[in-house]
């Protein structure tokens, strides 16, 4: 992961090629490793250009100090675009992107997630439980009120009570019944997050069962998404119907 940490100047921060390269290496000789498998560039600064992101990841693959790259909590406009520079150069193609993803934060299906399988990109997933919320410690009355309000909102919280009903009823951990509805939907690999053993052996006893189609639909129903403008615009039938007249209904798609 392309991470600076705390950088002390700027010349320590930001995504620049001396940033990255400074990155790399120290990252090398912390790992004790003469090179790396999948290099993330962590988040987009919204400084440094795409071409020299782009060129400067190329260059760490040509040396053999990383074999894959792949863009970490970025827009999806600049994850395509850095795939058209590299299909366009032939330098290394981003082969993975990473984003926040659970079924109480919904926002990477309106451009994320369409852009990742269309372009052949695999999608790692972290926060499934939001940060703990969806785990419902939040929900605890026997927290201060200031720790419970501060940290997770009514929403969450709500999502929360809601989650706990369903895990009762299945007799599975509110984390896996979440966990879960992320492993199952299309192209997405969820990233665990646990910092203890037993978080860890919790975690995993997703692998033990499925969510049902209505399981998942109701959790998904929980926090309705909507995809707005101009996917829903694009989709609607009256406008369908004014690009593709009555056709459209012929058109498998």
């Amino acid at each position: 992961r392309l991470d600076n940490g705390n950088p002390k100047n700027f010349n320590e921060g930001g995504n620049s090629r001396k940033s990255m390269m400074r990155s790399v290496e120290n990252s090398l000789k912390r790992l004790n490793t003469d090179y790396i498998d999948l290099l993330y560039l962590h988040m987009w600064d919204f400084m440094t250009p795409v071409e020299e992101v782009m060129a400067g990841l190329n260059d760490l693959v040509r040396s053999g100090k990383v074999l894959y790259v792949g863009f970490s909590d970025s827009p999806a406009w600049i994850i395509s675009y850095a795939v058209g520079l590299a299909e366009r150069y032939g330098w290394a193609r981003p082969v993975a992107t990473q984003t926040p993803y659970n079924f109480a934060s919904r926002d990477p299906e309106r451009a994320i997630l369409p852009m990742a399988k269309e372009m052949g990109l695999t999608l790692t997933a972290w926060g499934l439980l939001s940060g703990g919320v969806l785990s419902g410690k939040y929900n605890n009355e026997n927290e201060s009120e200031e720790k419970r309000y501060e940290t997770a909102s009514d929403k969450g919280k709500l999502l929360a009570e809601k989650l706990g009903e369903i895990s009762k009823r299945l007799d599975k951990s509110p984390a896996q019944i979440a966990i879960n509805w992320v492993r199952q939907q299309q192209n997405v690999i969820p990233i665990l997050g646990a910092r203890t053993v037993a978080q860890i052996e919790d975690n995993l006893g997703v692998l033990s069962f499925e969510l049902d189609d209505e399981t998942v639909t109701e959790l998904s129903q929980l926090n309705e998404f909507k995809a707005g403008f101009p996917l829903d615009f694009l989709t609607d039938d009256h406008v369908r119907g004014l690009i593709f007249g009555d056709s459209f209904k012929q058109i498998k798609t």
